[in-house]
């Protein structure tokens, strides 16, 4: 298949894969608060616990994914599971049978999101295509979603939104598996080769990788932790409409598909790290933001910010991971830094949130997302110092 064929299926892929994705984490907290009727601290185990106990299957799935490189059949399996796991839950009411399935789900789904940036980021660079062309596709599904699933909503309930989200991720399996591995070649390999000796405790010797790591863990598992349980806990404490709950990743993708679209002009590739450190500083202003809303309309404003940050940091991180990682390390790199962002760091937010929520009151939200995104800051200035001189000896 034509590479330019490929970026066509894969784009058409992704796109129903995110739309199915988002229809279901658009309402999963209304879905577990008020179908299922679980507690506000089952919810915060659901989404704090399960995260944290998966964390030992990253290093069998980077070794894996290291040696068999055949991320479409595996992304495949993820998504079949995914989906046959979610219609487990669908019919589910007891709590502690719930956690289970869902548990394995984690377990059993971890890669997806690491092995469809892996193959976006290798099927771009062969068609010589910017990055974020691509990547601002899922974004639109996530809006298209944001659009669709409120009016669901409004003619019938959560669970319909939940079952139509299930079948579209299901249908997004079937293209797919049509899509063929695709390698990047020896030549492409950016650092000095490497032996054997592949896995997660020589990564870690990686001091280079190690920096960006906890940079990309600490932004982007404070965004994620606000996008997936932070904002919508606080709308439904704030008694906002539901269809606007529902409504939320399409307030977050706006700003997110224009800067995606267009960052490639901004060179982000040169001044890595001055990209993050704007992104750092506008996250700091979003969670202050956060912490003094009192009404949901305030949330939803600072929501928009995170489009900006995500547009313009996302392409950032993927340069800098190709830079310090040899080629036969990254899938291990990129579902490392995916666990970390979009599992560990959210779960242990989420924990701390929800059991100090009713002892802190609704401030909590922002004022821990700030904490974290300020360590991120630390991190980012002596990199942002060391890659300024760098551009003045040039």
């Amino acid at each position: 298949m034509e590479i330019k064929k490929v970026v066509q299926l894969f784009s058409l892929t992704y796109l129903i894969n995110v739309i199915g994705g988002s229809f279901v984490n658009n309402v999963y907290i209304l879905f577990l608060s008020t179908t299922k009727q679980f507690s506000d601290q089952q919810i915060s185990l659901i989404m704090g616990i399960i995260p944290l106990v998966a964390i030992p299957a990253v290093f069998i799935w980077g070794k894996i994914l290291d040696k068999s490189k055949a991320l479409t059949r595996w992304g495949t399996f993820n998504i079949v599971i995914n989906g046959v796991s979610l219609l487990l839950l669908y019919f589910t009411n007891n709590f502690i049978l719930f956690f289970v399935i869902a548990l394995i789900r984690t377990l059993l789904t971890q890669p997806l999101g690491s092995i469809c940036e892996e193959y976006m980021i290798n099927i771009t660079k062969k068609a010589n295509i910017p990055y974020g062309k691509v990547r601002r596709i899922g974004t639109l599904g996530g809006a298209i979603a944001g659009m669709i699933a409120p009016i669901i909503l409004l003619f019938a309930n959560q669970s319909l939104v939940m079952l139509t989200g299930i079948i579209i991720t299901l249908m997004s399996a079937l293209l797919f598996y049509q899509l063929p591995i695709v390698r990047l070649e020896d030549e492409e390999i950016i650092n000095e080769k490497i032996g054997e000796k592949v896995g997660v405790i020589h990564l870690f010797k990686n001091k280079q990788y190690l920096v960006i790591f906890f940079i990309i863990a600490f932004t982007y598992g404070s965004m994620n932790s606000a996008a997936g349980y932070g904002s919508q806990t606080l709308l439904i404490k704030m008694n906002c409409p539901e269809t606007l709950i529902v409504a939320f990743p399409f307030i977050l993708a706006i700003f997110e598909i224009l800067i995606l679209g267009i960052s490639h002009k901004f060179r982000v590739e040169q001044k890595p790290y001055r990209a993050f450190f704007i992104g750092a500083i506008v996250l700091c202003i979003r969670w202050i933001i956060l912490s003094l809303s009192s009404h949901y309309i305030m949330v939803i404003i600072s929501t928009l910010l995170q489009g900006f940050i995500v547009g313009l940091t996302l392409p950032a991180q993927n340069y800098i991971i190709a830079q310090v990682v040899p080629e036969k390390e990254r899938s291990t790199a990129y579902l490392l830094s995916v666990v970390m962002q979009v599992s560990i760091v959210p779960g242990i937010l989420n924990l701390f949130i929800g059991n100090t929520l009713n002892a802190l009151g609704l401030s909590v939200f922002g004022v821990s997302y700030l904490a974290i995104t300020c360590i991120a800051l630390l991190l980012i200035v002596p990199m942002l110092i060391k890659e300024t001189k760098k551009l003045k000896r040039v």
